[in-house]
């Protein structure tokens, strides 16, 4: 247990910062022993810290500890609630960019399987390479929502992808 005496009362104490361990966390309160997600350190009168939750934050009333500690925390809460508000509206732009990484990877495999066969054998390609050259040069227009995007991005990936591996074996 937290041993008062020794530390200092909590006017005393100094507010040094604030972090979020983690939703696993196996952090514990130093002065009730709870296990905390969001710490907050503090340094007694002989500048050891120490790590606090907001559960002990009323043993601080009056303090200007107590002022630091609840600005922290409104802090902490906002950074939380803005990071899940940009991931759930960003999410789907990420997702975006890596469909559309996809699909660039396999549409320049397919040009370059089309540029590889057109050198070896002429300018004439078979049905099979023509179709997959008429799918490469298809480009995506701009879509005012990612969920279209993503399923033009999905649809012409997965088509690049069958149709590059069908040609590659018949070469």
């Amino acid at each position: 247990m937290f041993d008062w005496a020794q530390r200092g009362g909590a006017s005393t104490h100094q507010y040094r910062g604030f972090y979020d361990a983690g939703e696993r966390s196996t952090t514990h309160c130093t002065q009730c022993n709870r296990a905390i997600r969001h710490c907050y350190s503090l340094h007694d009168l002989s500048m050891r810290s120490f790590v606090i939750g907001t559960c002990c934050f009323n043993n601080y009333g009056g303090t200007k500890a107590y002022e630091q500690l609840q600005a922290a925390k409104t802090l902490q809460e906002a950074t939380k609630s803005a990071i899940i508000r940009d991931t759930r509206l960003y999410g789907a732009l990420t997702s975006v960019q890596d469909r559309r990484k996809q699909w660039r990877r396999a549409r320049r495999q397919a040009l370059t399987l089309i540029r590889e066969y057109q050198k070896a054998n002429g300018a004439w390609l078979p049905k099979g390479l023509f179709a997959l050259r008429a799918e490469a040069i298809k480009l995506p227009r701009d879509y005012k929502r990612p969920a279209y995007a993503l399923r033009w991005y999905s649809i012409h990936t997965e088509k690049l992808v069958a149709m590059t591996d069908v040609p590659a074996r018949s070469i």
